[in-house]
């Protein structure tokens, strides 16, 4: 099962927003701006480090001790007030028309940037926890399979409660049609959970390691990230009591720009794409946000790749 236990604080950084996942433009808070430090700077560049060895090794990467038990306990009431005003509804199946289907799914979800419907500045920083490590890996130097992509945005924040009374989610893959989801972050909540007793692990059906069946408890301040596509299909099992978990999706440029212009192919048949003309120029303008986002992320990048020659260019293996 691989896993490692790191926490700490994080780069500023802005990611762009895709409005085609519901999302809508996100302005950082003065109060979520988080200082730059040297130990950050550590703590992310190991974070990245196992982040990229795990992804190439098991398509699948585990980090318990995330955001700590005070953090995460404040995160977790931020959920419980969304619940209390009642901001939830019953996941959707998109294959099936974007309808609810209990027997494939049956948990409670919303959405949300962490500003609406509910002020969530714990949910903002773990995000952006996450957004620093994945946009990073994504950025440096011999970064394995996370190099073939450009990830410069991500979904809005899912938030899914699984009630309880064996609810679950059947074997599926997150992104079976090229969408643009290329990989996949869940940050788990739940406190004092005892699989035996209270079911609810996910199951993944990695096609990376040979085939290996991996379990994962969904205990509380735990985070698990895994390619969005065919390489891990999963499942959540059973949960016999109320299972929460918070999820974004990071999403390739090119990618979700090819599944938007198969799109509107799809709806006006007489619309003619070349799909070979994916040249820089024929892309949308950056904002001055993404190039923020882009500008942070490679001097993080530089950094971490100024260490590695420093070490003698072997900082891809963990210790």
């Amino acid at each position: 099962n691989p896993s490692t236990e790191e926490k700490g604080p994080t780069v500023q950084k802005r990611l762009k927003l895709d409005p085609h996942c519901d999302i809508s433009s996100s302005q950082d808070k003065s109060e979520d701006k988080l200082e730059t430090t040297g130990d950050m700077k550590l703590w992310l560049n190991k974070s990245v480090r196992v982040l990229i060895e795990h992804l190439n090794r098991y398509g699948v990467c585990v980090v318990d001790n995330f955001m700590g038990d005070e953090k995460g306990s404040k995160l977790l009431q931020e959920i419980w007030r969304m619940q209390r005003q009642d901001c939830f509804m019953d996941g959707q199946v998109m294959s099936g028309g974007g309808q609810n289907e209990p027997n494939i799914r049956s948990d409670k979800i919303t959405w949300t940037d962490g500003h609406s419907p509910v002020n969530c500045p714990n949910l903002r920083y773990c995000v952006k926890l996450l957004d620093s490590i994945v946009l990073t890996a994504n950025r440096v130097k011999n970064n394995g399979e996370l190099g073939k992509y450009r990830l410069n945005g991500r979904t809005r924040i899912m938030c899914a409660c699984y009630p309880g009374g064996g609810t679950r989610y059947v074997k599926h893959v997150d992104n079976p049609n090229r969408d643009g989801r290329v990989l996949t972050a869940i940050y788990y909540l739940n406190k004092d959970w005892d699989s035996k007793e209270d079911g609810g692990s996910l199951k993944i059906y990695s096609q990376v390691n040979n085939g290996r069946v991996i379990t994962i408890d969904p205990v509380f301040d735990r985070v698990i990230f895994f390619w969005s596509d065919a390489r891990n299909p999963h499942e959540v099992l059973p949960s016999n009591r109320p299972r929460y978990a918070v999820t974004v999706w990071y999403l390739d440029e090119r990618e979700k720009q090819e599944y938007e212009r198969r799109s509107r192919v799809a709806f006006d048949p007489h619309q003619s794409i070349d799909y070979n003309t994916k040249t820089a120029e024929n892309l949308p303008p950056k904002s001055p946000a993404d190039n923020a986002l882009i500008k942070s992320a490679d001097d993080t990048s530089r950094d971490h790749n100024l260490q590695q020659q420093q070490h003698g260019g072997n900082n891809n293996r963990v210790t």
